[in-house]
């Protein structure tokens, strides 16, 4: 699905870009994932105050929440057919809109959560 053709039309060429998008938000959250364990475990041994812990754990879990949804999402892009009209274009531009602000509000809260450890070391 990442190989473009000259003869790909300008949809299949937008759904191939967005297959590829969505492949690396889901390395960019997986590798966040690595690093919240090892936050994690900082935390825990450096930080007096461990009150992050509980941020710790609802953030694995919400991180991996959204990194399985991006792999369902990305399955459905290798299923999803050209468009005839441009509401079906709306619709899954809408869609793939909607996937991109979630992930970019995930790894903000990864952020917001990884300041807090390193301004409290």
């Amino acid at each position: 699905m990442s190989t473009f053709y000259e003869h790909d039309s300008v949809e299949m060429q937008i759904l191939k870009k967005d297959f590829i998008e969505v492949s690396s938000w889901i390395e960019h959250l997986e590798h966040i994932a690595k690093e919240l364990t090892t936050l994690r475990d900082i935390a825990g041994q450096y930080l007096i105050e461990h009150d992050l812990e509980p941020s710790f754990d609802v953030y694995i879990q919400e991180n991996g929440t959204e990194i399985s949804t991006l792999y369902n999402y990305r399955l459905s892009l290798e299923g999803q057919i050209e468009c005839q009209d441009m509401d079906c274009d709306t619709y899954y531009k809408d869609e793939h809109k909607a996937k991109r602000n979630k992930y970019q509000e995930t790894v903000e809260k990864y952020h917001v959560l990884k300041n807090k450890v390193i301004g409290n070391l």
